[in-house]
């Protein structure tokens, strides 16, 4: 939401000490992720090449020792993601490979229903930054939104809406204007501005040369 007390919140976050070998991967990565992305938004190109850097150093040791840890890849997720975000595609990239080499889901293992889905789009969006539009488009053609893990859902969901608009030339189409009009609904509803200040500055940019 580029909320004006993040700066303040996030400098209380990182005095916070913690065991990064007993800590679950999911906050550990929200607290990488969330310097990333601040250092991004102030422009602080050496602390964001810093927090990116010790990112994906950790991607790559990160204590798979326990069980639950194995079967799904909650650092790499939430960092590809953020990866994607501000637009960096040949780390995401890097991270969704480890993903793919490290880890694997174990018949007992217990995962909410929707988190493999919302991995595919990470991929899918990764894909299309790259270039890669025809393998994007068949990603997320086996993927249903409605299958996205709900507590992400809607932010997932304006993820894939950007990504679909972008690869519809024609702007006057119904077909676009539906969209347009469903990702404008769910940025008020969420208030994800970052989307509207970010994202859709370079999406204009990409639309206006086609």
């Amino acid at each position: 939401s580029k909320d004006n007390k993040r700066s303040t919140l996030l400098k209380y976050i990182n005095s916070i000490k913690f065991d990064e070998n007993t800590i679950h991967p999911f906050p550990l990565a929200r607290l990488y992720v969330s310097n990333i992305l601040e250092n991004y938004l102030n422009n602080d190109s050496v602390e964001l090449e810093k927090w990116i850097s010790i990112s994906l150093k950790q991607a790559y040791v990160l204590n798979k020792s326990k069980k639950e840890f194995v079967n799904f890849p909650y650092f790499q997720f939430i960092l590809a993601d953020v990866l994607n975000l501000i637009e960096r595609p040949q780390e995401a990239s890097e991270v969704l490979e480890i993903c793919e080499l490290d880890y694997k889901r174990l018949p007992d293992f217990s995962l909410d229903e929707g988190y493999i889905e919302a991995l595919d789009l990470i991929k899918a969006i990764n894909l299309f930054q790259l270039g890669k539009v025809s393998e994007s488009k068949r990603i997320m053609n086996r993927i249903h939104s409605k299958d996205i893990i709900f507590i992400m859902h809607d932010y997932f969901q304006i993820q894939r809406l950007i990504i679909e608009l972008k690869m519809i030339k024609i702007k006057t189409s119904k077909k676009y204007q539906l969209k347009e009009t469903e990702l404008n609904r769910l940025i008020n509803k969420t208030k994800f501005y970052f989307f509207l200040d970010e994202v859709l500055k370079s999406f204009s940019l990409f639309i206006n040369m086609l």
